[in-house]
């Protein structure tokens, strides 16, 4: 089941929710961005991409499939792996296909020189998260 958004509204809810996120397969937005990134810088670069989104939603979902989710809806199309909040999106090409889908991951680790809120996880054990998102997460069908 997927719903509908647009990267403006992704992120309003980014600022609404704040978070620190990693981005992992799609290198356009990726190559511009901290990694990981504070939920501000992440919701500045999908303000400046713009585009509508697809979001795979978890089963069972109070979405309804293929409907417009809002920032205040956002939350419920998030997966949860290891209790971080995961999203599996695609862009929605000019013909209303689907491109390659990615993965917006939240942790915890805490950014600067502060101790990390996650018991000192370091970058390898992120990108294993990332991973394990990737296995976890269905993978999106194309439009």
């Amino acid at each position: 089941m997927n719903v509908r958004t647009t990267a403006g509204d992704l992120a309003r809810w980014l600022d609404e929710n704040g978070g620190v996120w990693t981005v992992e397969g799609e290198p356009a937005l990726a190559k511009t961005l901290p990694v990981p990134a504070p939920a501000s810088i992440l919701a500045d670069a999908l303000r400046k991409r713009q585009g509508e989104l697809v979001l795979l939603t978890p089963d069972p979902c109070d979405l309804v499939d293929g409907a417009y989710a809002g920032p205040s809806e956002l939350r419920g199309a998030a997966h949860d792996v290891d209790g971080h909040r995961v999203f599996q999106l695609a862009w929605v090409g000019p013909e209303g296909d689907t491109k390659d889908s990615w993965l917006l991951a939240e942790h915890a680790v805490l950014l600067s020189s502060q101790t990390p809120s996650d018991g000192g996880r370091s970058a390898a054990a992120i990108l294993d998260m990332l991973k394990g998102a990737r296995a976890t997460v269905p993978r999106m069908r194309k439009g």
